[in-house]
């Protein structure tokens, strides 16, 4: 998904996009793969300080999606093969020109994702992060596993001059309870 044009000034740790996990009663778990991310100005940032922080949320009981765009899971949207069947209980939202807002959830204290760094004064040239995984694990490494009524949130902090967009990529699986996640590759 990518947001619409984000206004300057967002206070520090402000809520850009949400994921929630929630298939009801049916037990199932979802696996996060990936979560890819790309910034860019699209007026010239003053220089500062940016990050983009993942929050795992449990629980996630409302997705936050004032102010913002939900992504479609019906049909075959968001499929990585025709065949496979719609997602369970995935449903997510990303900023459309602020901060997200509206949903019940608790963010665990510190990120399990970052990214950071400094920005200069120069609007769209190069990307302030350009397709970035945020979170992709390394062979051998423990998936995130969400039951019903969890998911993450991404929060952003960027100064407080200029103009931005945001894009998420977020590649799951959707599971059974007895999954033996020590064997998933």
């Amino acid at each position: 998904m990518t947001s619409g044009a984000i206004a300057a000034g967002l206070p520090a740790g402000s809520k850009v996009f949400g994921f929630r996990w929630a298939p009801g009663p049916t037990g199932l778990l979802c696996l996060v793969k990936h979560i890819q991310i790309g910034m860019g100005d699209l007026a010239a940032f003053q220089p500062g300080f940016v990050a983009i922080n993942a929050f795992v949320a449990r629980p996630y009981s409302v997705l936050d999606a004032t102010g913002a765009t939900q992504g479609n899971f019906t049909g075959n949207n968001a499929k990585l093969r025709t065949s496979f069947a719609s997602s369970a209980g995935a449903s997510c939202a990303i900023a459309q020109s602020g901060a997200i807002s509206g949903g019940t959830s608790t963010l665990d204290a510190d990120p399990f994702a970052t990214v950071s760094g400094s920005v200069a004064n120069v609007a769209g040239n190069p990307p302030i992060i350009n397709g970035f995984d945020l979170w992709g694990p390394l062979p051998g490494e423990q998936l995130p596993v969400l039951a019903n009524n969890e998911g993450f949130i991404i929060q952003a902090t960027v100064p407080n001059t200029g103009t931005w967009q945001l894009g998420v990529c977020v590649q799951w699986d959707e599971v059974g309870p007895n999954v033996n996640q020590g064997n998933y590759q």
